[in-house]
């Protein structure tokens, strides 16, 4: 509505109606769901992981998404490409914590000026 390119991926939207209509339960099994949708595991279809690049060898794979990210802007890719060297050097449990840290940090800062903001508004 405001103009601005939506760049909101699309496995949120379909992952979003794929709960809310036709009841699936997220994890990485095959579902049958209403009106005859079906939800294979994720080897099926995207065997590559996308922090690391590595395809998972499995009789079940049907296709590969490779993650080339053409839409996404360059300086997100660049960001994108920091985190993954990131992760690959303290490991997924250490850079779990941390992504967890910064978003607590983050929330902390927006409750912080969202109080700020209604100290002044009460004034």
């Amino acid at each position: 509505p405001d103009g601005r390119l939506d760049l909101t991926p699309n496995t949120v939207i379909i992952t979003k109606i794929t709960i809310e209509k036709y009841g699936w339960i997220p994890g990485n099994i095959y579902q049958e769901l209403r009106e005859g949708v079906a939800i294979y595991p994720v080897e099926f279809f995207c065997p590559k992981n996308s922090d690391i690049k590595i395809t998972r060898n499995s009789q079940n794979v049907y296709t590969i998404h490779h993650f080339a990210g053409s839409w996404v802007p360059k300086k997100q890719k660049i960001k994108n490409r920091l985190l993954r060297i990131l992760r690959f050097v303290v490991g997924d449990k250490l850079y779990e914590k941390l992504r967890l840290l910064k978003r607590k940090l983050i929330n902390r800062e927006k409750n912080k000026n969202t109080a700020c903001t209604a100290k002044r508004i009460e004034r």
